[in-house]
């Protein structure tokens, strides 16, 4: 199915998930309802067991709701086969995570290659936006290092560099400035802020820091597993202050 002007890029009804662990239950998701609009940029706030990184991967194809539909760009992805759905996220999403997953016996350059080469394509080939992206990210100096010889911050640019070298039309983005310094994140909240402004790429952020969510068109706030708020953010100047004011109105 294509994707029309008005139909969001990324859509869930009636989600639920529930975790069992012998014969505890617990519910993680309840009822989530969500549309994503293509080219937008959202967050997902809320405390730690909120349901938030749960949420992030079931609309984005890894793990399966007990209930509820998914649709990514008019597909339903749990209706797909497991090859389908696979190719469509490989397809479709970059994934930036809290903890980097670059591969630590490969250089940065083969790191943000590495799309490419799970599809087979030689590693010693280097496409134009190779060295495009090496650029734009600062990485020129540290192409040819390993991970364990870069910094934290470095290592999340490498993250992004990855994720956007199949040039996916969204971003998935599970707490990326959880584990580097205040001002790399503010860097890396600036750079995916760039994809959703200078290339239309649709950003969707989990977070609890609601100063990455600041840098969001609209943000969704996870409470007990439901969404009990959302907000327009329009100004830069108050986006932190209205996401505070929402935190202390849900009391999380």
């Amino acid at each position: 199915m294509s994707q029309t002007a008005t139909q969001p890029i990324v859509a869930a009804s009636d989600v639920d998930k529930t975790y069992r662990m012998g014969e505890i239950q617990v519910p993680v998701l309840r009822s989530v309802g969500l549309e994503i609009a293509e080219g937008r940029f959202v967050a997902i706030m809320g405390p730690s067991g909120s349901g938030k990184s749960t949420l992030l991967h079931v609309l984005s194809g890894l793990d399966a709701p007990d209930r509820g539909r998914v649709l990514l760009e008019g597909h339903d992805v749990y209706a797909l086969k497991d090859r389908a759905r696979t190719l469509l996220r490989r397809d479709r999403i970059g994934f930036v995570f809290q903890f980097f997953n670059l591969v630590p016996n490969l250089t940065v350059t083969e790191n943000i290659l590495l799309p490419a080469m799970i599809q087979g394509q030689d590693p010693s080939e280097r496409p134009p936006e190779l060295a495009t992206l090496i650029e734009r990210f600062r990485l020129t100096g540290q192409a040819d290092r390993f991970p364990h010889q870069i910094s934290g911050g470095e290592m999340q640019r490498v993250s992004i560099a990855r994720a956007l070298f199949s040039q996916p039309r969204i971003i998935m983005a599970d707490e990326p400035t959880g584990n580097i310094s205040s001002r790399a994140g503010q860097e890396v909240m600036e750079l995916l802020r760039a994809c959703r402004d200078e290339r239309g790429q649709t950003i969707l952020l989990v977070t609890h820091n609601p100063r990455d969510a600041a840098f969001a068109d609209r943000v969704h706030f996870l409470k007990d597993g439901e969404i009990a708020a959302h907000t327009t953010l329009e100004d830069d100047a108050v986006n932190e202050a209205r996401i505070l004011d929402c935190l202390k109105e849900l009391d999380v």
